[in-house]
């Protein structure tokens, strides 16, 4: 029964790969020029999904001209080599996140097997967090990163913070690397604006990235408690969907979980899309370190919002923090972001790094 289940899955991934190839073929006989975004999550991490989204509608934004083809991380793990007959030699994008290096090393193995079969193609590392552990493994990693991507000579590595973008320069030299904010800093989704902010929401790490203790986290129950009284309740949340994924609903998922930011009075998070999430629905927010540096780098390119409050540690938070964050009205806007990429559609067009992203 196992293996039955198993062959028609892949029989329909195999299906879809088939729809793709005509796709592409029909395409081209009308000489569209086409863009590939290659690697994008079929799983339910909201902000994964939020990536994808965010990241399609900066293609479209800097490339009005060409069709924006998306080949899902499902589909290219099964026919990566079969894929040079549809690409063929048209720009690959590559799914930005937190990927590479040792952290999550199946994502990270699937950017590399694209960047092995597509050696003369341009190729785009969406903003990334780079991450090595400290041990023989993490050494092993980042020689095996060093040797994969200095061997391609397209290749444009964007990373999202200064720890990654620092780290980056002993990979590629500088003109192949480059700073840029979170493409979720440009989401420009539609949702459903809540009301009333009658709930404190906690959106906290479960997974190998968390930080924060159990005794932590009730100390910090406690001090909002303690701030706000009864008036309002505490809700838990999450950034991982706790049913079967859809992708036909990506949109969906995403425009909810925004939704339900937007009626928080309060928001504590150690998730970068949590604190992103925050401040794209103007929802005051609490922030603090996963188990890396991804949070606090991100942090950099948000901190003039008022309403978003960064702390290293978060049993030294004060009710006087609290008050001065949900005291201050902010109005998110995305063009500052969305002038940072212009920079790449320069860089495609000439070959060359316009300047170095700021803060």
């Amino acid at each position: 029964m196992k293996k039955s289940r198993w062959f028609l899955g892949e029989l329909r991934w195999a299906k879809k790969f088939g729809e793709l190839f005509l796709i592409t073929q029909w395409l081209r006989l009308r000489r569209r020029k086409l863009i590939f975004l290659a690697g994008t999550g079929c799983h339910g991490n909201i902000g994964d999904l939020a990536i994808v989204e965010a990241e399609l509608e900066l293609l479209k934004f800097l490339f009005p001209g060409k069709k924006i083809i998306e080949i899902n991380s499902n589909l290219l793990k099964r026919h990566t080599k079969m894929f040079a007959r549809i690409i063929g030699g048209n720009i690959i994008f590559i799914q930005g996140g937190g990927f590479i290096g040792t952290l999550w090393r199946e994502e990270d193995l699937m950017a590399k097997r694209v960047i092995q079969e597509f050696p003369n193609n341009l190729i785009v590392i969406f903003p990334q967090t780079v991450y090595f552990e400290n041990s023989d493994f993490g050494t092993q990693v980042y020689e095996e990163t060093c040797r994969i991507f200095q061997k391609h000579k397209r290749l444009l590595l964007c990373l999202r913070e200064k720890t990654s973008y620092e780290l980056a320069k002993n990979i590629l030299d500088e003109k192949r690397i480059m700073l840029l904010p979170d493409v979720v800093t440009c989401l420009r989704l539609n949702y459903k604006q809540s009301k009333a902010r009658d709930t404190i929401l906690f959106c906290l790490r479960k997974d190998k990235e968390k930080r924060i203790k159990k005794e932590q986290k009730e100390k910090l129950i406690k001090c909002v408690t303690d701030f706000f009284g009864k008036e309002f309740k505490i809700s838990n949340t999450d950034m991982i969907l706790l049913h079967r994924f859809n992708i036909k609903k990506r949109k969906v998922y995403v425009q909810r979980k925004l939704e339900e930011f937007s009626g928080a009075k309060l928001v504590v998070t150690d998730r970068l899309h949590g604190m992103v999430f925050a401040t794209l629905t103007n929802t005051p927010c609490i922030v603090t370190d996963n188990c890396n540096y991804k949070v606090s780098g991100v942090y950099e390119w948000i901190k003039q919002y008022r309403n978003i409050l960064y702390v290293k540690d978060i049993d030294n938070i004060k009710g006087v923090d609290i008050e001065r964050i949900i005291n201050c009205v902010e109005e998110y806007s995305s063009e500052l972001y969305l002038n940072q990429f212009r920079r790449l559609s320069k860089y495609i067009e000439c070959g060359e790094i316009e300047n170095v992203g700021e803060y």
